[in-house]
């Protein structure tokens, strides 16, 4: 390796020199450093026109917090799941227990793991591999997908909040998760150190996933294995159903909207990955024997025409992910791909495409939510969107809805990048090369698969399928956190 050159006193002066020569640089640096970049560079004209009204709403009730976890992927999907709970039990308000969904996806998740590790142990994978490594250092963050979620509802169902409401290590993740990684850091050492004996391994997993039980219970309490469920619907008739499980309870009031048949879809610009092909993630899911982690990549003009075809003619809220950073004014609520000018505060030409924002790092999947509303002009046009998250609501809209202004040439959703919905459409095709079967696309170790959630990143995406009978279509993403 070449000897790397180091910044000379001459060349930092020059630098100097320069900046001071700029009043415009001074101008700059006396309102940053008083107000902030986000004050100073959020582009006032369009901030005042952007318009935020919609022509489609769909009413989800009130926003849910999240609190300090990254558990966006499963309060958003609750939250479509909760929609059609709502209208099954002809219900004003209601919420699943996010606590419920989060102990069975981390009890899951540490038999996950470990069973991964303990088969790459066995194949001769060296501790100090690139890949064992990241595994180590991303086990047990509370990122997750679509699928991910659906995993868990199927296997385990859902309860009411009341039932099984939140805890200070549910609202606080951090400490908890500690805990969980060091003991299973501690796991694969021993798996290392029985050199092969497969007896001694299966005896750690054994071990291991009881020590997570016994953590997960002590931190977020232990979930009903059956309750008795009554309500009084919002026309003021009272219901019974009796004792009901988890499973019977997802089942009965959610099950009716197969939720968990959806496709995920994701737009990869990137030209190894061709579209109408389907990109796998390895080594990254929740639950053993459950559906796998794979998206169908699709044009990015599909997904969102899927997401107000949905809106309007089916009314129902749309799952997705996006890169919730850029041009995100979170004090007024509102996103545009325009919104904020840093280029021109700091005279730096940001020029990266979407392409180029996916492949060198600058942009992947971080948080989940849904959408509840588009606007749709005379000419069919989508104008923006509204979207719910798992954060405290904004105070200008409310029940916590985000403002995304579509730019006109180029979309919102292209620039929030690889955006993540999940939707159902009969009768719809993608546009592009899908091929009728499919065809399996390239597999991705995890280390190149964000994940929605706290330890995790994500992007912009949508999905469809042809192999479908009936055409049905979702749009999904990767682990994402917040």
């Amino acid at each position: 390796m070449s000897e790397l050159t180091p910044l000379t006193d001459e060349a930092l002066n020059t630098l100097r020199g320069d900046f001071a020569q700029s009043g415009t640089n001074r101008l700059a640096m006396n309102a940053v450093t008083a107000a902030g970049i986000d004050k100073v560079a959020r582009n006032y004209d369009r901030a005042r026109l952007m318009q935020r009204r919609f022509s489609t709403i769909v009413d989800n009730g009130e926003a849910t917090h999240q609190d300090r976890s990254g558990r966006c992927w499963l309060f958003s999907s609750l939250n479509v799941a909760r929609f059609v709970a709502k209208k099954n039990m002809n219900l004003k308000e209601f919420e699943f227990s996010q606590n419920y969904a989060m102990y069975y996806d981390k009890l899951e998740r540490v038999n996950y793991f470990l069973k991964d590790v303990a088969a790459l142990v066995a194949a001769g994978e060296p501790s100090d591999s690139r890949l064992m490594q990241h595994l180590l250092a991303d086990v047990m963050g509370d990122g997750g997908q679509w699928t991910m979620a659906m995993n868990v509802y199927k296997k385990y169902g859902a309860v009411p909040k009341d039932l099984f409401p939140e805890t200070e290590s549910s609202k606080n993740t951090g400490e908890m998760n500690i805990q969980l990684r060091h003991m299973l850091h501690t796991a694969v050492a021993h798996m290392y150190a029985a050199d092969g004996d497969a007896s001694k391994v299966e005896a750690i997993i054994a071990d291991a996933t009881a020590a997570g039980h016994r953590i997960l219970t002590i931190h977020l309490g232990e979930p009903p294995v059956s309750f008795d469920w009554e309500w009084t619907d919002k026309d003021g008739e009272f219901h019974r159903d009796g004792e009901i499980t988890p499973v019977e309870f997802w089942k009965k009031y959610v099950g009716p909207a197969d939720l968990e048949d959806y496709v995920c879809l994701v737009d990869d610009p990137r030209t190894e990955h061709a579209k109408g092909k389907k990109i796998g993630i390895e080594h990254l899911g929740n639950v053993a024997g459950g559906d796998a982690t794979e998206y169908l990549n699709v044009p990015n003009q599909f997904m969102k025409d899927c997401v107000k075809q949905i809106l309007v003619e089916q009314g129902i809220p749309v799952w997705f992910g996006a890169d919730c950073h850029p041009f995100m004014d979170r004090e007024n609520g509102a996103w545009a791909t325009d919104l904020f000018e840093y280029g021109r505060v700091y005279d730096v030409d940001f020029d990266l495409d979407k392409e180029a924002r996916v492949r060198f790092g600058d942009s992947a999947m971080n948080h989940a939510m849904a959408f509840a509303g588009v606007d749709v002009a005379d000419d069919g046009t989508t104008g923006h969107v509204g979207g719910v998250g798992g954060r405290a609501p904004p105070p200008p809209l409310a029940r916590g809805e985000l403002l995304g202004r579509q730019d006109r040439r180029q979309g919102l959703l292209h620039h929030v990048r690889r955006l993540v919905h999940r939707i159902r459409l009969r009768g719809s095709r993608p546009e592009g090369p899908v091929a009728r079967g499919i065809p399996e696309g390239p597999r991705r170790a995890s280390h190149h698969a964000p994940r929605m959630g706290s330890d995790g990143r994500f992007g912009l995406t949508s999905s469809a399928s042809r192999n479908r009978p009936d055409g049905q279509c979702c749009v999904f993403s990767q682990p994402v956190g917040c």
